[in-house]
């Protein structure tokens, strides 16, 4: 911040199973906010598909509230598996959607 950084954009794995990483996150969000705009990307760095229970803890953490959602399609173990997990995203009307998506 002092040398003018204002804003700021993150990737947190949100791949274990207690989310510490982005609730830690979120608190750094919410104590640097007056001063700067981050933005925080929920990224399943093990796969949304390939992870177990990866589906079900990138749902748990957008309800945490991240800013953007992220995929890494092409670490699924299959390819189908990475297809499957665009489509989870970008699907209208999927749980999934909460968050906006950040590039892959």
């Amino acid at each position: 911040m002092a040398n003018g950084i204002q804003y700021v954009r993150t990737h947190v794995d949100v791949s274990d199973p207690t989310l510490t990483a982005l609730k830690a996150m979120l608190e750094v969000k919410q104590e640097v906010a007056p001063w700067v705009d981050m933005q925080i990307v929920a990224f399943p760095q093990e796969g949304i598909l390939s992870y177990p229970n990866g589906e079900a803890l990138l749902e748990e953490a957008l309800r945490l509230g991240p800013t953007l959602l992220g995929a890494i399609p092409h670490f699924e173990f299959t390819r189908e598996y990475g297809v499957e997990s665009l489509h989870k995203i970008f699907a209208p009307g999927t749980e999934i959607r909460q968050a906006d998506r950040c590039p892959l």
